[in-house]
């Protein structure tokens, strides 16, 4: 889920330096003291922030300085290379570093002034840096994290700290930052996370620390369980002007990144469609207001001239009255620096013409300086639409593999469950021969277990992503139950290892059709209510059919099943309900707003993680 950005360093520091000067003014007063707590207080937000402790604690683990393997990029600002010179050249050197875990990490949570690369060989025209596998491989440890630059959200959602229980100072906020074993945590968290494709940086799959964390993470912290499996993803920061990097007399605007957490793959897929939507949704409507605005421009360029009737002069002023009011309308509320800019502007033209100013030109100017700022904004869609499209495709395969992959064994199961059973009932079956020799038996229980034919191998291939890795994990672990318990000639764990393993299929197969459900109450009315519950009666369905051994139960996994079983006729029931009583758009979609705050708390990876531990297995453990 999208992560809430804390406050920026350049904001912290106004506001302590605030707090310095406010207290300056009473230093004369009986609050005196005032002063000397802001001063403190200041003190204290400088060392937190400061990066130098950073470079200490490097030279006491490598035994060399920071600053003989790293140079911060700003440096170069005061040098020329090649034809580049001062920030040109600093961008120049960061956008010539291969887009790499090493720079996305700095990107996302390193201050620009603090930006490091490793020492380039400059020999014109090429700069030289360490290969990109180098840099997606090599140790975190030389950058100079920002504590601000940590959201705190992000910590909580890693496992990395506890939830709060009460609204933290920012001081308490950065004092936890900047501690030592959060920050190494975070560096072993990134190091360890893989791409979700190649050359798709954008997206990471957290897996198990790196063998090598101790080495250079050695105050780092254990991976919580339910960490290992989910997704960062890094963006870049819409708030970062990028005309300043037209201007020449502030300082380089570096690239920013913002990550967001996302718990399972399917979580991220949804979050990839609905943002190709958006983009879609704003494509049309920039897209048609900048059309609007130019035939009214060029209407009045042609029309309004000093001899024009008066009651065309004013339909054109009306005209622009409206457009103006439905375009600020359209652009209350937006993030992109292009198109707050362009509200901004639209805004202060609307209140010219609520006072009454008839200079029409001035007004289409106007006009034309904020959709020039849309125009420009709509360029950048296609890029950006480009990028969601890709991750939705790469999601979508990992989870179609996935659910593939549990679909074959899910199909065996009737004909494993039916051959185990005729070698238990038979009175020559496998299961009745107690004198065969130990050599005899599992030469026998392997011939069974082939004739069985569970693919249990198909799931070799699934993406180590949460939920399917714990599907994965109870697969396995209920398929080895089996396994030991027919090479030990064990009938009755046998049948109850062969429930389990059905109860895990249909767990798996639920949690796909919750995730339908989901998405289909995403597009709310547009998608009719015979459609969701035709999944919901295929879910019933599914879970009210018992197809392997019906009398054998498991006491520890029938409540949880019962649990579901209950979430799913309540589904189906009121979904019929509704449909027999019709609901017009209004209603419908209020309903599956419900619907969908109901389907998101039902957790049935946590059922199975919740079955899982209670047989002491857990899916971190290796396969």
């Amino acid at each position: 889920m999208p992560i809430p950005t804390d406050a920026s360093l350049p904001s912290l520091r106004t506001k302590f330096d605030r707090a310095v000067t406010k207290a300056e003014k009473i230093a004369s007063e009986p609050e005196a003291p005032v002063l000397n707590t802001a001063l403190r207080q200041r003190e204290a937000f400088r060392d937190l922030v400061s990066t130098t402790p950073q470079m200490d604690e490097f030279r006491a683990r490598f035994g060399v300085a920071w600053s003989d393997r790293f140079v911060p990029v700003a440096t170069f600002s005061n040098q020329a290379f090649f034809g580049y010179e001062g920030n040109a050249l600093v961008e120049h050197l960061w956008r010539q570093l291969p887009n790499s875990r090493f720079k996305r990490f700095q990107e996302t949570f390193c201050e620009p002034s603090d930006y490091a690369i490793p020492k380039p060989n400059l020999e014109a025209p090429c700069v030289e840096y360490p290969s990109r596998e180098t840099l997606n491989t090599c140790s975190l440890s030389g950058c100079l994290v920002s504590p601000t630059r940590i959201p705190f959200k992000l910590l909580v959602n890693l496992g990395i700290v506890p939830e709060p229980t009460r609204k933290l100072t920012d001081l308490e906020a950065l004092a936890i930052k900047s501690d030592p074993c959060v920050i190494q945590t975070l560096k072993a968290i990134w190091a360890s996370s893989e791409p979700l494709a190649r050359h798709n940086n954008r997206f990471a799959i957290i897996g198990p620390l790196r063998e090598d964390t101790p080495r250079y993470y050695p105050e780092s912290r254990s991976l919580a369980d339910h960490v290992a499996g989910s997704l960062l993803y890094t963006r870049e920061n819409v708030a970062i002007d990028r005309s300043r990097l037209d201007n020449q007399r502030i300082p380089w605007a570096a690239p920013q990144l913002i990550p967001a957490f996302f718990s399972n793959i399917y979580a991220a897929r949804r979050k990839t469609e609905h943002q190709s939507a958006t983009c879609q949704l704003e494509t049309t409507t920039i897209g048609n207001l900048a059309l609007e605005w130019n035939e009214l421009t060029t209407r009045a360029r042609a029309e309004w001239r000093r001899g024009t009737p008066g009651e065309i002069k004013q339909d054109i002023r009306d005209a622009l009255v409206r457009l103006v009011a439905r375009t600020t309308h359209e652009l209350s509320s937006v993030s992109h620096h292009l198109k707050h800019t362009a509200a901004e502007r639209f805004e202060a033209l609307q209140q010219r013409l609520t006072s009454g100013s008839n200079n029409i030109t001035t007004h289409i100017t106007a006009a034309n300086a904020a959709v020039s700022r849309l125009e420009k904004r709509l360029t950048t869609l296609p890029h950006k639409s480009g990028h969601n499209t890709v991750d939705c495709e790469q999601l979508s395969r990992l989870i179609q593999d996935g659910e593939h992959a549990f679909h074959l064994v899910e199909k065996q199961l009737f004909q494993a469950g039916s051959r185990l059973q005729d070698q238990m009932t038979r009175p020559d079956g496998f299961f009745k021969q107690q004198q065969l020799s130990a050599a005899d038996r599992t030469n026998q229980a392997n011939i069974l277990l082939s004739r069985m034919g569970i693919p249990i191998a198909a799931l070799d291939h699934i993406a180590p992503v949460r939920p399917l890795r714990t599907f994965e994990a109870a697969h396995r672990a209920a398929y080895t139950e089996l396994r030991d318990a027919v090479l030990a000639q064990n009938g009755k764990q046998a049948s109850e290892a062969m429930v389990k393993l059905v109860v895990f299929s249909k767990l798996q197969r639920a949690n796909a059709i919750f995730e339908t459900l989901r998405i289909l109450t995403g597009r709310s009315e547009a998608v009719p209510l015979k459609e969701l519950r035709r999944h919901a009666t295929s879910l019933r369905g599914l879970l009210a059919m018992k197809s392997v051994f019906p009398y054998t139960t498991v006491p520890e996994f029938q409540r949880v099943y019962r649990r579901l079983q209950r979430t799913a006729s309540t589904i189906a029931t009121g979904l019929e309900s509704y449909e027999r009583r019709g609901l017009d758009l209004d209603e419908r979609a209020q309903m599956y707003s419900r619907l969908r705050a109901y389907l998101d708390k039902t957790d049935l990876e946590a059922y199975t993680r919740e079955l899982l531990e209670g047989e002491g297995k857990h899916p971190s453990q290796p396969r």
